[in-house]
Parts: C-alpha cells; sequence; structure tokens
C-alpha cells in the first residue's frame, strides 16, 4: 500500500500553494475573529486554513493506491560483460549505428533522426521470434501466425509513418547508379526509345553499375537509361563529356528535382568506347555546382547493332580529370519512382503485399485447417520477414549516412560522444539513463539483479 499523487499538478507545486493559501486564510479569518474572548478565536481560523489547504491539494490527486500480489515476481538477472573489450570504443561502427544508439539513449532529439525503419525492421525480428523461428510448433501453428501478424501490422503501420523526405533518403543507393534497359527496340537514334510505349515506365532489367558506364558490346537493338544523383565534392566549374554508339545524351539538372535537368552534350553518330574528343557536342559548357549538394544526372543510349557502348565523364574544378565517374561520386535513386514520396508509397504497397496481407489471411484461418501446410505458409512468410528486415535496415543505413553528411551540430556532437564513450559507458548509460531507467522498469514487475 502506498500514497501515489496523480492529480493535474505536481505534488511539490501542488503542497507549495496548498501553504500559502492557507496561510493567506489564517490571516484573513484571525483578524475576524482577533475581538473574540471564546476559544472559537483560535479554532475557526484553524479549521478554514484546514479546509482550504486540503481543497487545493485534492489538485495533485492524492490517491492510496493498494496492490496485492499473486504469487511471486519473477527473477531477472542482467548480466554485463566485464571483458576487457568493454573498455573499447567502436569508432569504425557504422554511422547508422552509431546515430541509432544516440537516439535511443537520449543524446539526440526525437526529430534529428526519423527512427521508424529501424524500428519496423525490429518489429520483423520480434515477431519471427514470437514465432518459433525455424522451431515453430505445427501444433501451435494459429498462435504463432497470430503472433507474427500482430508484428507484421506493426512493422508497416512504422513503415506507413515514414515521411517521404527520409524515404528519399533511405531507398538511395551509394556508390552506383541505376541503370535501366530496354530490349528489343528497333533503330540506332534517342527518339526510337523515348516514343517506345514501355519507356520510361517499365523497363525489361534494372543494374547498378559502379562507375558511369554501361557493358561494353552488350547487345543490339536495345536501349539504356543511366540515372541517379552526383554529388561534387567542391563548389566550382565542371566540365562532361559523354562517349556512345549508336546515339546517346546527357542531361543534368539545375538541383535534384529531375524536372529541371538540361541537355549538356550528346553523340549524335557514334564514337568508340571511351572515346571522348571525337566531335564538340560530346563536351558540355562549364556548369558550377556546389560540395554538399546533389544533382540528377540522366544518360540516353540507343543501340541499333554492331558494338554498342555509353560511359560519362567530368573534369573536377581542380583540373583532375574522371572519365568515367567513380561511383564515390554517384548514387542510385529508388528504382521504382522518380519521386521520394512515389517511392515510399511503392515501398509500403509492397510490403502490404508481400508480407501483411499473406500473414493476415494465415493467421485468420480456421484452427482446424492442416497444421502441415500452415507451418509451411508460417516458414515462407518468416523467410519473406528476413529479407524485408535486412531490406529495411540497409534503408536505414541509407538514411542516416545523410542525416549525418550535412555536419549539423547535433548529429556531430552525438557521433562524437560516441565515439568518446567505451562500451561499458553505453550500456551504464542505457540501463541507468533517462527520466526512467531500464533497470526501473524491470523492477516495476519482476526481482532484479545486475551482475557483471
Amino acid at each position: 500500500m502506498n500514497l501515489r499523487f496523480m492529480g493535474d499538478w505536481n505534488p511539490w507545486v501542488g503542497a507549495a500553494v496548498a501553504v500559502a493559501l492557507a496561510a493567506l486564510a489564517w490571516v484573513l479569518y484571525r483578524r475576524e475573529t482577533r475581538t473574540n474572548l471564546t476559544r472559537l478565536r483560535w479554532m475557526l481560523p484553524v479549521i478554514r486554513m484546514l479546509v482550504v489547504f486540503l481543497a487545493v491539494l485534492m489538485l495533485t490527486g492524492p490517491v492510496l493506491h493498494h496492490r496485492k500480489v499473486v504469487g511471486e515476481r519473477g527473477r531477472v538477472l542482467v548480466f554485463v560483460d566485464a571483458s576487457q573489450s568493454m573498455k573499447l570504443t567502436d569508432e569504425p561502427m557504422d554511422v547508422a549505428r552509431k546515430l541509432l544508439t544516440a537516439r535511443r539513449l537520449g543524446w539526440l532529439a526525437p526529430e534529428a533522426l526519423d527512427t521508424q525503419l529501424a524500428d519496423s525492421a525490429d518489429a520483423l525480428a520480434r515477431g519471427r521470434r514470437a514465432a518459433g523461428g525455424e522451431n515453430a510448433d505445427p501444433a501451435k501453428w494459429r498462435e504463432s501466425a497470430r503472433a507474427f501478424a500482430a508484428e507484421a501490422e506493426e512493422a508497416f503501420r512504422l513503415l506507413s509513418g515514414v515521411k517521404s523526405d527520409t524515404g528519399g533518403a533511405a531507398l538511395e543507393r551509394k556508390g552506383v547508379l541505376l541503370r535501366e534497359y530496354w530490349t528489343g527496340v528497333p533503330g540506332g537514334s534517342v527518339a526510337d526509345l523515348t516514343r517506345h510505349p514501355n519507356f520510361p515506365s517499365k523497363p525489361d532489367g534494372l543494374s547498378n553499375p559502379d562507375s558511369f558506364e554501361a557493358p561494353v558490346n552488350w547487345g543490339d537493338n536495345y536501349g539504356t537509361r543511366l540515372r541517379g544523383y552526383i554529388h561534387p565534392n567542391a563548389t566550382g566549374s565542371y566540365t562532361f563529356w559523354i562517349s556512345g554508339d549508336d546515339q546517346c545524351e546527357l542531361w543534368v539538372s539545375t538541383d535534384a528535382d529531375p524536372s529541371h535537368r538540361q541537355l549538356v552534350a550528346k553523340v549524335t553518330s557514334f564514337t568508340g568506347s571511351r572515346q571522348w574528343d571525337v566531335t564538340p557536342e560530346q563536351k558540355s559548357a562549364p556548369l558550377r555546382l556546389e560540395a554538399g549538394k546533389k544533382y540528377y544526372i540522366e544518360a540516353l543510349h540507343k543501340e541499333s547493332s554492331g558494338e554498342d557502348s555509353v560511359a560519362v565523364g567530368w573534369q573536377l574544378p581542380d583540373g583532375k580529370m574522371e572519365r568515367p565517374i567513380p561511383g564515390a561520386r554517384l548514387s542510385a535513386p529508388a528504382t521504382s519512382a522518380e519521386s521520394p514520396g512515389r517511392a515510399m508509397e511503392t515501398l509500403v504497397a509492397r510490403f502490404r503485399e508481400e508480407l501483411l496481407a499473406p500473414a493476415q489471411t494465415l493467421a485468420s484461418k480456421p484452427r482446424d485447417g492442416d497444421p502441415g501446410k500452415s507451418i509451411v505458409a508460417l516458414q515462407a512468410l518468416m523467410t519473406t520477414a528476413s529479407n524485408w528486415e535486412r531490406e529495411l535496415r540497409d534503408a536505414f543505413s541509407n538514411y542516416a549516412s545523410r542525416v549525418a553528411a550535412p555536419s549539423e551540430p547535433g548529429i556531430v556532437a552525438a557521433v562524437q560522444k560516441f565515439d568518446s564513450l567505451p562500451r561499458w559507458k553505453r550500456v551504464e548509460a542505457m540501463l541507468t539513463g533517462g527520466a526512467k531507467t531500464l533497470i526501473e522498469k524491470l523492477a516495476e514487475k519482476h526481482h532484479v539483479e545486475l551482475l557483471a
């Protein structure tokens, strides 16, 4: 049995106000009874003072709380590694894991990092564990399916809440471009590709080259689009070149928006692979780009027959040539759409179709269904969940890398704090930090022992 304060006011605020008003009531009522020579001259002010004190104190909501414990509390043993390795720091750790840890330890403001992609992956991991993983019991397949479906629904809820700008950064891939190709397209001009009914939304295939170059002598009667974002490492003038066989065009945007792209160079006949100076129109005028920004870039290429190639290079402000442009300067957009918002919508829809809907269907099956078939279906869903978990963690890693790139003071401070603290200190912060520590939460329902 204990006393709890569950009102609108903080207990200390309520007590202070109650004392102040009670004292004021005493002074006022004492003046009225000062001429009274009986005992009432003291009793009445005291009674009224107590009434005021208790009335104000009621705003703090004092409640006598009684809890009856049936049985015994569970015993929780928290084992903490006390080896020499706990004295190490983890500077080489991936920045996504650093920021996620910093966010969960309260070193980052909630608005500084959206953790919903990582949280949705965690929900899928919980779902696989709740369903029994590879050792799921066929006799309890329905309970396992329901537990899995509940976590899949939570993952879907979190995924649906990811903002488009978060998703746009998350779904980009660093170090590569997106290559889309259309086969069975006759003709040797770029126009033959762009007027094809399957262009641009229905490519026959995709790949992610790690430089701004497509495979050489890949085939005949096909078209290619290489697109993504280019990331200048210094502010200044950049000059671009394109080479290709048959025709090809190079488009560069004034920012990250594909709708702002402009034609800057082209090949109207053909060149050999990486032949940069066959015609003047292969070379762009100098373009001023700013460090820290990304710019949409796109190359269109059409091949009829014979040899085929397409590549793009540039010259940096310091005069250095990179031909073709290496993957370190590039990132690939989401394959599903041009815009980040559309990309996230597509990702959420795919999650619903591939995982959520089948999980809900399996969980709603009658108990007298075939347990053998049901457990096979559940195992297949857990494999799908494992693939989705990996994809979502990769997406969060991409997003966190983008968040860390501008070197915002709060992000930098959180990463530096992470790097400076050994593992033991981070464990200590997790167990004892925050308004309500992990130890306190466990102790509410369990007997806790901390062993090192």
